[in-house]
């Protein structure tokens, strides 16, 4: 009896311990499962401030849309001293100092005031004929420039075939372009280009228009505002219905005047009206006004950006930086920069930041546009 009671007892101690065994790996298994499950996951974590992922911000990209940046800057100038700045150090460090403002943007526009070719002859009966050299093209780009105005009186100054070699140069370094072609249908053709998935379209027209550089059918040239309004009207309105934003750069004003002529204001409220989100202004070698009509940005003139000169105010220049939501401007930003004697930009704080930012808010109260400077940058107040 007592043996039959010993072998009792050491069968339920083994059940016990194998129940507690098998518990025990059970519950390691669902320590480890849900280890992977939590690795599986996305982390919630705040990522590190340049990171800037909008992945991890964004709980559904379909809710929530993400802002496009268009970033508008003044005249590319590459020519005399830049020129030769750029033989000395390259391209790329034209654009050292402002570099990191650039690359935040989706889009960044600029005017190029010259051709960027080796060929040609400067045209008669100009002062001032200017020509590029091609590396400058790949210096705009790997500073963010993927857009540019070619609607300018310069563009012309080594005739045709440098026009030409303007066009494959820009290609090649993946910038769009607007504002000249082989033919007046070139010309006048808008540049696309898709981010973030939103179609953007850009126009560049010119009212400086000096003999013989405008397109026909039959000749390169430039696009201007000697074209009927119809023809210009139809193809802003056509572009708004087909891009979710439409932009037109106009090359236009009197040089050294701070404030713009009033076919300037026409000009930039008509194509508003036509469907377009923002107007961009160059040509008067010094900063202009910002005005909101009907809620779009109007910069009459954002100065010389890479540009050399001999005077202060000629090198006092603004990085005009834009941001669209949901088909609205949603905030626009300022920051000031001063482009030296050579040409080469750099951002400005302090007392010169001041200098810049108080001209232009004084610029632009006429337009009854509300700045607020804050620091060495200011930003536009926008209809609530």
């Amino acid at each position: 009896m007592a043996c039959l009671l010993l072998i009792v007892a050491a069968s339920a101690a083994w059940f016990l311990y194998a129940k507690a065994a098998g518990d025990s790996k059970r519950a390691n298994a669902n320590v480890k499962e849900m280890k992977n499950v939590v690795a599986s996951e996305p982390s919630t974590k705040t990522p590190p401030p340049e990171q800037n992922n909008a992945a991890v911000t964004l709980t559904n990209e379909s809710e929530v849309e993400q802002s496009l940046v268009i970033i508008g800057l003044g005249d590319l100038l590459f020519d005399r001293q830049v020129a030769k700045a750029i033989k000395e150090r390259g391209a790329e460090d034209l654009f050292a100092d402002v570099r990191g403002a650039l690359t935040g943007g989706d889009i960044v526009i600029g005017n190029l005031e010259n051709p960027l070719s080796l060929r040609g002859k400067p045209v008669d009966g100009k002062e001032y004929a200017f020509r590029g050299l091609p590396e400058a093209a790949g210096g705009m780009r790997n500073a963010g420039i993927n857009m540019v105005s070619l609607a300018n009186n310069h563009i012309m100054d080594y005739g045709p075939d440098a026009l030409s070699d303007t066009l494959d140069v820009l290609g090649q370094a993946g910038i769009a372009y607007a504002g000249a072609g082989i033919n007046s249908a070139g010309a006048l053709k808008h540049a696309t280009v898709e981010v973030k998935g939103k179609k953007v379209a850009f126009f560049a027209y010119s009212a400086v228009v000096p003999e013989g550089s405008w397109a026909t059918s039959k000749r390169p040239g430039m696009a201007t505002t000697r074209e009927k309004w119809s023809t210009r009207q139809s193809a802003i309105e056509a572009a708004s219905k087909e891009h979710d934003y439409v932009i037109v750069s106009f090359h236009w004003g009197l040089e050294y005047e701070d404030h713009p002529q009033e076919y300037q204001r026409d000009f930039a409220r008509r194509v508003i009206d036509a469907g377009a989100d923002m107007v961009i202004g160059h040509h008067p070698h010094v900063i202009q006004g910002i005005e909101l009509y009907k809620g779009k940005i109007i910069a009459y003139s954002l100065g010389d950006f890479v540009f050399d000169h001999y005077s202060r105010k000629t090198g006092e220049t603004f990085i005009l930086n834009a941001e669209f939501t949901g088909g609205e401007v949603s905030r626009v930003m300022i920051t000031p920069v001063y482009a030296d004697f050579s040409g080469k930009p750099a951002i400005v704080r302090g007392d010169e930041a001041q200098a810049i930012l108080g001209r232009l808010k004084k610029m632009s109260e006429p337009f009854k546009t509300e700045m607020n400077i804050t620091g060495d940058t200011a930003e536009i107040i926008l209809a609530q």
